[in-house]
């Protein structure tokens, strides 16, 4: 269900500042994604639903349904509470680090 709205790909319209850190921490998860599991995402400015693509949808649910678990179990908080299965996945994979995904997740938290 997260990769529908995965939070990588909802992006702030404002201010240029946070666009900006956005941009740099978020655009380099996504983009492993679509190397890792060769799939692509719609990315928006807002809040307003965009539909991800059906074949993006089904890699990422292969790659979830994949781990074990002991996976499922590490990669859960982050998901349910960061709101990406982006950055969850890159965690359990180990192609980030826990600091890089938690600061992700929550950067706009740390923005306000």
């Amino acid at each position: 269900r997260y990769a529908v709205s995965d939070l990588l790909c909802y992006r702030a319209d404002g201010p240029e500042a946070l666009v900006a850190r956005q941009a740099r921490q978020w655009d380099p998860l996504l983009q492993w994604a679509r190397r890792r599991y060769d799939v692509d995402f719609v990315v928006t400015s807002g809040v307003a639903p965009v539909d991800q693509s059906s074949d993006t949808l089904a890699r990422l649910a292969q790659a979830t349904a994949a781990l074990d678990a002991f996976q499922l179990a590490g990669l859960s908080p982050l998901v349910t509470v960061g709101g990406s299965l982006v950055a969850g996945l890159a965690l359990v994979e180990e192609a980030i680090g826990l600091d890089r995904a938690w600061a992700a997740v929550s950067l706009d938290d740390s923005w306000q």
